[in-house]
Formats: structure tokens, sequence, C-alpha cells
């Protein structure tokens, strides 16, 4: 049996409807990964079908034809064969009747979807085509003008190349003789100039600053739903930032920010994506609201239900096995501690037939939060039931306000729990643990170290104790520790004479060893050389074993366990040092100066709880909301200011009511034929 192309190909099927149409789109967008197999399939045959198909989709979506151009402008087929087939695709949809008409409509309307796909087909037609070049068609004059002015990705650098050859009615043959495209002057490809990312602070979302530190660490919801990618400084240095240091700050700004967000924003896409099930994990249907809480800190209770597979699974086990199971077991990571989550709505970018022909899920954020709560005093992440989840959120972001008061008011007007969103999306990516490295970076004034690290200029000696001194200023038991080995006595001296000093080697050459050696200098040039203060040492290890090993090393080698704080959890310490933890330290370790602010700030959370309890209950008591025609002549006339739209959609038309023909009125088919009041539909 022949494909669905072969036939349209071969003569064996015409296209009757816009359905069709659409269709003929989406099955060649099923190679958009493998751009080549696409041009090959549009041979010579289904040029005039190609016509058809856009004839008839002419006035309405062009999401699928646009995502085709877009294909087109692949690197991979601006040269040999493809480049040429491509032409001809490109005079296809040139010459469709009414396309550039609804091109330009769609620029007006700002709901084009990839402008720079239409600017890079306009620019490969010119040089090879006089009727484009000389506008004969006058949408091209229009859509051209209207392309001049975009701020979609990668227009930037096509515009320069839209004004040369479209500068004039008519085309002098200096500009001919220029090449036009494919020269150094311009990018050698659409993907090419999409690479090309545009300054920061000019995409359309929230989020984008020139000022790193004006950039929320937290991504808001219309910076997840923005596909165009953020603004990242080449290694070499911003071309937007002269000062060394200042640049240097917001490269490491940015860069490890989109360490951690690029992986939601993969997540997020790959749990909508058709072609992987399992990754729907990540989404969750139908969280319910349960209610507010403000300690220990304030959040949205949710309740949300587990998928199947997990129900069938949890409900196996005994109550005890299934609490263990999700705070200590696997399970701990569904919902984890400081898990970025984003509740999703359905997205306004395809209609019903593309979505159901991708088999994949259209889905917007509409707010952003992170689980701060598992279990509280009364209640513990997995319901009686075993079927639903409870867990706090904190919503970081100010969209969310209105919605949850909106389902509050709605839980308290129907007496039932209402569902906050279709989705929430649960990301596994460690965006908080990174949270307040990123927020250090945007609090700091300069760079530590600047002249060394910044300006590459050579360290000088550190200005402490042990700064400037030399190997044999120390005791026998630093020259014991180092022995013979030249490299480690090398590694301590310029520890003592530089600012910044590295040592590395392979496993087992000592590096630990030095370490511990270099703590023990440090802490002995204070003892006879030091003027007054203390002397701070900061120690930082990747994992938890390596920081437990280090401080041991220390005690062995005779550093008093009081001197140093660990930081982390208990739990995850070696019993030998636990009781140098910070939270397992003595109140007496703390000041009155510190109890005292201790106790104001408990105080204080109790009387927010209090104001919280006393806002939701008065929110619920006055705003229940009555559905007579006196109720709908309040809430008509509030609408009809800022919300016309929504007013709109609650209108029962006038006809209705009233025929201008002296009609009688249109009544409701419900046995009673009740006449059609003007609150018919806020009623219902």
């Amino acid at each position: 049996r022949r494909g669905f192309i072969e036939q349209l190909s071969r003569g064996e099927k015409t296209l009757n409807n816009v359905n069709e149409a659409q269709q003929l789109f989406r099955v060649l967008l099923k190679k958009r990964d493998t751009p080549e197999q696409l041009v090959s399939m549009v041979g010579a045959s289904l040029l005039p079908v190609l016509k058809d198909a856009l004839a008839m989709m002419a006035n309405g979506s062009m999401d699928e034809p646009l995502e085709m151009l877009g294909v087109l402008g692949a690197e991979k087929l601006g040269y040999g064969f493809y480049a040429s087939r491509v032409l001809d695709i490109y005079h296809a949809f040139y010459e469709a009747p009414e396309f550039m008409e609804t091109v330009k409509t769609n620029l007006l309307r700002n709901t084009l979807q990839d402008p720079a796909a239409v600017a890079w087909m306009l620019l490969k037609l010119a040089p090879e085509q006089e009727d484009v070049r000389q506008c004969n068609d006058p949408s091209v004059r229009e859509v051209v003008e209207l392309l001049k002015s975009s701020s979609a990705p990668g227009m930037h650098r096509l515009v320069p190349q839209l004004t040369t050859l479209f500068s004039s009615s008519t085309l002098t043959e200096s500009l001919i003789a220029h090449e036009g495209v494919g020269t150094t002057s311009g990018p050698e490809s659409l993907d090419a100039a999409k690479r090309d990312i545009r300054p920061p602070g000019t995409r359309d979302h929230d989020n984008d600053s020139a000022d790193f530190r004006s950039i929320a660490i937290v991504p808001t919801p219309a910076e997840l739903n923005c596909k165009e990618p953020p603004y990242l400084p080449p290694v070499q240095g911003s071309e937007f930032i002269t000062d060394r240091e200042a640049a240097l700050l917001d490269r490491q700004f940015r860069l490890m920010r989109e360490d951690f967000l690029g992986a939601v924003r993969e997540e997020m896409k790959e749990a909508m994506a058709a072609n992987n099930p399992t990754s729907r994990l990540r989404l969750y249907k139908r969280p319910v609201l349960i209610g507010l809480m403000a300690q220990p800190q304030p959040c949205v209770l949710l309740s949300v239900p587990l998928p199947n597979y997990m129900v069938k699974r949890v409900q196996s086990m005994t109550d005890s096995e299934a609490r263990e199971f999700f705070h200590n077991g696997s399970g701990r990571r569904v919902l984890g501690q400081d898990t970025l989550v984003a509740l999703m709505e359905k997205g306004v970018g395809k209609d019903a037939g593309q979505r159901q022909a991708e088999k994949g899920l259209d889905l917007r954020a509409v707010a952003v939060g992170k689980v701060v709560m598992r279990r509280g005093k009364d209640w513990d992440i997995l319901h009686p039931d075993k079927r639903h989840l409870q867990v706090g959120v904190s919503f970081l972001s100010g969209s969310s306000a209105t919605l949850i008061a909106q389902k509050l008011v709605a839980s308290s007007n129907n007496q039932k729990p209402q569902a906050l969103c279709r989705f929430v999306f649960s990301s596994t990516a460690g965006f908080f643990t990174y949270q307040p490295v990123l927020r250090s970076l945007q609090q700091m004034p300069g760079l530590p170290l600047r002249h060394t690290l910044a300006y590459l200029e050579p360290p000088a000696a550190p200005d402490l104790p042990h700064g400037g001194r030399m190997v044999a200023d120390f005791s026998p038991d630093i020259h014991a520790a180092l022995g013979d080995d030249e490299t480690q006595t090398r590694a301590l001296e310029l520890a003592l004479s530089s600012s910044v000093t590295l040592v590395q080697g392979p496993p087992g050459t000592g590096k630990t060893h030095v370490g511990v050696v270099m703590v023990k200098a440090f802490l002995e040039a204070k003892t006879n050389w030091g003027q007054g203060g203390n002397l701070r040492i900061l120690c930082l290890c990747f994992t938890n074993h390596a920081l437990d090993s280090f401080l041991e090393s220390l005690m062995d080698a005779g550093i008093p366990a009081d001197l140093f704080v660990r930081m982390g959890n208990p739990a995850k310490t070696s019993p030998k040092l636990r009781s140098r933890c910070l939270n397992e330290l003595q109140d007496s370790q703390f000041d009155a100066d510190a109890r005292r602010a201790f106790a104001i700030l408990k105080s204080e959370q109790k009387e927010l709880s209090e104001q919280m309890a006393t806002l939701q209950t008065k929110l619920q008591e006055n705003s229940t909301w009555g559905t007579g025609v006196r109720w709908w002549r309040v809430v008509s006339n509030f609408l009809e200011d800022d919300f016309y739209a929504e007013l709109q959609q609650l209108t029962v038309p006038a006809e209705t009511i009233s025929s201008p023909q002296g009609d009688k009125p249109w009544r409701v088919a419900d046995g009673q034929c009740r006449k059609i009041e003007p609150n018919y539909l806020w009623q219902r």
C-alpha cells in the first residue's frame, strides 16, 4: 500500500479540505530531524500539491508550513544538490495564492511563529527571481518592512541583508554583483542566524536583563515558555561588557544558572514529547489545593494523585513500609524536598488536530515553585488512601497569587477542594543546590582576588601571618610532615608566598596530606606571628566523604576538633565528627544576643501565621457569590473595565432575550420552557 505522500505525488489522491492539507505538512515534518530526507520527499510532482495545500490553508493557521520553512533553513541544505531542491520548494511557497498575504496578516497580529524563516526564504529567492526583488506583489514589500522591525530570534542578522536587497524597487547591477546572500557579510544559513544569540535584555519574557543582578534566580513561567535561547557570554568574554571583572561575574552567573535551567527545560520538553511516554512520570495530573500553611515556612498544601503504576506498588506495602519508601527509599525523589515544580495549563500554540496528530502535550507554565514540606505536625507526604501525595509548595512568582485565591474561593463556594491546574511538572535537576551560589554572585560588589582571577596579574603574597614566610621558618613538626618530598615542600612554599595557589596531582600523591600540613602551618604562623583577631579557614569538598576524610586527617595530625565546625547534614557525617556539626552544637555556643534574635523571629512567625489564617477566613466568608440577575449586574459592571473578553463570553446575546422582529424570546429546553434571562450563562 502506497503512503500518503506517494499517493499525492502520483496523482492517485487529491487534497479535498484543510485537514488533508495540514496532514500533508504533518507527514513531511515527521522528518524534521533529518531535513535531507524531508527535501528528498518533495519531488517536482509534489510541488503543485504543496501550492494547493498552502492555498487551502490561506487566512488560517500557518504553524506547520512555517515550521517546515524553518527546517529548510538548516545548514546542511545550503549547498549542492539540496540547495536547488530547497529553492524549488521556496518558489512553491512564494507562488501559492494568498501565502504572502497570510504571512503579512500574521505579522501584523504578531502571531507568526518564525519570522526569520520567511526572511530567509525571501533572501534566497530575491537574487534569483526578479519579481521578488521588484516586489511585484504588494504584500511582499509590506512583509519586508514588517520583518525589518521584527525582534524575533535571528532577525538582527538578517535585517541588514533585507535592507540591501529590498532597498529600492529596482535592484542595481552593483547589488546583483554583490551576491546578496551567502557571503561573509551575513550568516550562511538560517541555523547560523539563529545561533547568533541576541544581546541580553531583548527577549520576549519578563526575566531577561542586561544586568545579571536583575535576573530572578528561579525561572518565571514566561521564561520557561519562551522558545528563544538565553544569552550566554562566550568563553573569551562578553562582547557587551568591557570591564573584565564585571564580565567574569556576568559569565559565571549566566553559565552556572543555565547549567541547571537548561536541564529543566529539556526535562519539560521530554515530559510533553509524544515519543517518550515514560518521561510523563514527571507530570502529575490535576493537583488539588488543600489549603495554606504558615509554619515552618509559608506554603500551599497540595494533594497530588500518584500514577497508576506507583499506586499498585505502594498499596502492596504496609503503612510503615510506604512511609519509609517515600522518606528514605527511592520514593524520596518523587516530589522531593527542594524540587523545582511548575503548574502547567493547556497551551495556546496548537489546535486540537495538531496535538492529536503529534500525540504530544501542548502545555504552558503558569506558576513556578519548589517543594518545601513533605510532612507536617499532623500529616505525612503519603495520604492514608495511598493514592495521593501531600506536599507543601512555595510558589516563587507573583503569577500564582491570583490563581490560588481563585481556587480558594471556588473551594469555599463548592464545599470541596479544587484542582489547581491540569498538571504539576516536577524536575529532577538540582536547581536549588546552586541557588545560594547564584545569589552570592549577584550580591558581590566585586571579585575577590580580582587582580589575579580577572586581570591575570601574578599573585602577591597573602596579607596574613604566614604571608611571605619560608618553610625553614616553621617548627620541626612541619618539616617532619613534609619529609624529603620536594613537590610537597614546593606546594607549601607557594601557599606561603602566593595569594592564589593550585595544587593538583593523581590520586595517592599526597594532596590531602599537603592540605593538612598547610592548615597546621597557617595555625602555627597565627600563634607565632599573628597580630590579634581570628584566623578563619574555609574548607570545601565535592562530597561528604571527602570532607570527613580531610577533617579526620586534621584531628589525627593533632589539630583539636573544637577548632572547627562541620556544616551539612549530620546523617551523612562520620560518627567521629557528628558532635562538631552545626545543628548538633549546644545552645551555649550562641550568645544572649543570638538567642534573643531567634526568639523575636519565632514570635513574628507566629504572628504572621495568625494573620494568614484570619485573611483566609475572611476571603472565604466574603467570596460567596450569588447567581441571580442582581448579582450578574454587579459582576458584569466589574468585568467591563479590565476583563472585556471574559465579559463577552458570559453575556447572553440580546437577540435571544427579545427578538428585534417581535418574535418570542428564546427559551430553555428543560421541560419548563423558561425564558432565557441575562444571567443565564453566569448562573451555569
